[in-house]
């Protein structure tokens, strides 16, 4: 005589073997236990699977979403600095968790790099080797593909920027004005071409 026992069986764990049960009996009882355990198991990492490939599709559609997610090369042709020189080149990648990092040669031919955290919810986060010396950038949303930055220095505002994409998602333009690290002001018009 063997017990049986199945995955539903709410007396599992209280089971005792029968005094007639041999030890190929409980052996077998032994299996099945551990047998529902694997089944058990194997539900919860499908699931567990199929929860995981649903969300992995959303999240590209969220960094889809965002038109300012990529990397943007600086057209020099079509921008303009006020006062000059422009930079010789310039890469932006702007990432979904809001990393933006900037990285060109300068008009004396150095390399210039800079990065920062940009949000929209108005607080400050941190800047670092910004041509203006700020330390922090607070952003807001004005539209879809329209966003603006103010960049400071020890909490006093040197930059104001405005930052849009177009409607077909292939330029980023940013208006700019402030002051540089020498107390001149500035006004610049930058156009980059999605890469």
């Amino acid at each position: 005589m063997h017990a049986t026992l199945s995955c539903d069986d709410s007396s599992i764990g209280q089971s005792k073997p029968s005094p007639f049960e041999n030890r190929e009996g409980a052996a077998t009882r032994k299996f099945k236990v551990k047998g529902c355990a694997t089944n058990h198991m194997r539900r919860y990492f499908l699931i567990t699977g199929a929860v995981i490939l649903a969300l992995i599709p959303s999240g590209l559609a969220m960094a889809q979403d965002d038109p300012f997610v990529g990397t943007w090369k600086l057209n020099v042709a079509k921008s303009h600095y006020d006062p000059g020189p422009p930079p010789k080149s310039q890469n932006r990648t702007w990432e979904s968790s809001g990393k933006v990092t900037v990285r060109g040669i300068d008009a004396m031919g150095k390399p210039k790099n800079s990065e920062f955290t940009f949000k929209t919810d108005g607080r400050d986060y941190p800047a670092s080797g910004a041509t203006n010396g700020a330390d922090s950038v607070a952003g807001k949303i004005i539209d879809a593909n329209t966003v603006q930055a103010t960049f400071k220095m020890s909490g006093k505002p040197i930059e104001a920027a405005t930052y849009t994409v177009s409607k077909n998602g292939k330029v980023l333009t940013i208006a700019s004005k402030g002051t540089n690290a020498s107390g001149q002001s500035f006004k610049n018009f930058q156009v980059y071409d999605k890469q």
